[in-house]
């Protein structure tokens, strides 16, 4: 039985690559993983090689084993050949393997290690610019602002959004927040949605700024007043279903009209009913947890930047 052919590195045309016969996920040329790919393709070319094996079906030409997106990003900028190993005496079933385990394999870079690598690149070019960065890396200054913000989170916090437990959206508003009183809105960063995370950091900066500014801190909070949420879909299918709720709720509040009643499910599916005030009054009151600010020796009042940490 003769000895199967080494490896072979060479640099083929991209016209002399085909599509695969085995794909274990398509391309889509739409995603952002994608369009990035593409744009740094354009900018610097290939920084590794791909896999092939000479085609069956078309005679001269090779067939994508592993790197279909690279192929893809590549034919979209015109680039005139790829970089690329050949392997021989491959089938069908050794193509299928190959591409499960380089899939299985392949490291996923956390968002934390992202950030702090691009940290590493803002220290060692001063003067680097939010533009100059956002082209050189290929991402959005959202992103990269984004990225920046979440160095400031402790790692517990930037486990949480390695996890997908916080997205990163969420993470850079939390992170706006001074940073003695950000463990008090880590649980609303996990389960809000981002429009309202957002518009709850807002308020909750106005409200510390004018506090610090007039010296009274118990005013950066103001009063509990309940706040309207819709409950999961899932909770009311299952009280629809299966009344468990609905019939304590009457009881308790002694419902005598149908107009009662009624009042009484929309308060329940808005989380306005009286045990979901209370229990929103019990986390508000967590989180309003006056913070002290401390102060000199001689009594004047220490200065805080708007981002909460001390001035000298």
């Amino acid at each position: 039985m003769p000895n199967p052919r080494s490896d072979e590195f060479r640099l083929i045309p991209t016209s002399e690559l085909v599509e695969p016969t085995i794909v274990l996920r398509e391309v889509n040329q739409g995603s952002v993983e994608y369009m990035e790919l593409r744009d740094s393709l354009a900018a610097r070319g290939f920084l590794n090689s791909i896999c092939v094996r000479p085609s069956i079906r078309v005679p001269g030409k090779f067939e994508i084993v592993d790197g279909r997106y690279r192929w893809t990003a590549a034919v979209e900028v015109e680039i005139p050949a790829i970089p690329c190993i050949i392997k021989f005496n491959l089938n069908d079933v050794d193509v299928l393997a190959m591409q499960i385990t380089a899939n299985a394999v392949r490291p996923t870079t956390t968002k934390s290690e992202f950030a702090i690598q691009i940290q590493r690149v803002l220290r060692q070019h001063d003067g680097m610019t939010m533009a100059t960065l956002s082209r050189t890396l290929h991402k959005s200054p959202a992103w990269i602002r984004w990225m920046l913000r979440l160095i400031e989170l402790k790692p517990a916090i930037q486990r949480m959004v390695d996890r997908g437990e916080m997205s990163l959206e969420a993470a850079y508003y939390l992170a706006k927040l001074p940073p003695q009183m950000r463990d008090n809105f880590i649980d609303d960063a996990r389960v809000q949605s981002l429009a309202e995370f957002k518009a709850l950091v807002s308020s909750v900066l106005a409200q510390y700024r004018v506090a610090v500014k007039q010296g009274k801190m118990e005013l950066a909070y103001g009063e509990f007043t309940p706040q309207p949420w819709l409950r999961a879909m899932r909770d009311i299918r299952v009280e629809h279903e299966k009344p468990r709720i609905g019939p304590n709720l009457l009881t308790n509040l002694n419902c005598k009209t149908a107009m009662e009643g009624w009042k009484l499910a929309l308060a329940w599916i808005l989380h306005l009913d009286q045990d979901s005030i209370e229990r929103a009054k019990v986390r508000h009151c967590r989180k309003v947890k006056p913070v002290v600010v401390r102060r000199q020796e001689n009594s004047h009042d220490v200065k805080l930047a708007t981002d909460g940490t001390e001035v000298s």
